[in-house]
């Protein structure tokens, strides 16, 4: 399934969205998980095979990628850097927030 512009930023917020580690992603689109990694951590340049492969590998839609998009944006603004759940990562506590917020949701 094609998923539409995606980039290391919306891989990695939508992997940790749906609970899946770099290894589970990596296993599934047929890479390495060093190369996962490099690419979250934009070390390597995200080919347009491995996207296909990647966008395949996290299985949703685009219509999915955007509305774990504005879920994000909407909790990393609400929560606009503050450590809430004393991790010392705001972008930890941004994926805890919009997790929490999603069950609320369900």
């Amino acid at each position: 399934m094609k998923v539409a512009a995606l980039t290391p930023k919306i891989i990695r917020i939508v992997r940790t969205h749906l609970d899946l580690t770099q290894a589970q992603v990596a296993r599934r689109s047929g890479v390495s998980t060093s190369l996962i990694s490099a690419i979250e951590r934009r070390e390597k340049r995200l080919m347009p095979e491995v996207e296909q492969r990647i966008g395949d590998a996290l299985a949703v839609s685009d219509d999915i990628v955007h509305e774990i998009l504005l879920l994000h944006h909407r909790v990393t603004a609400a929560n606009d850097g503050n450590d809430v759940h004393g991790t010392g990562d705001s972008e930890v506590d941004s994926t805890l927030l919009m997790k929490e917020e999603v069950k609320h949701h369900d």
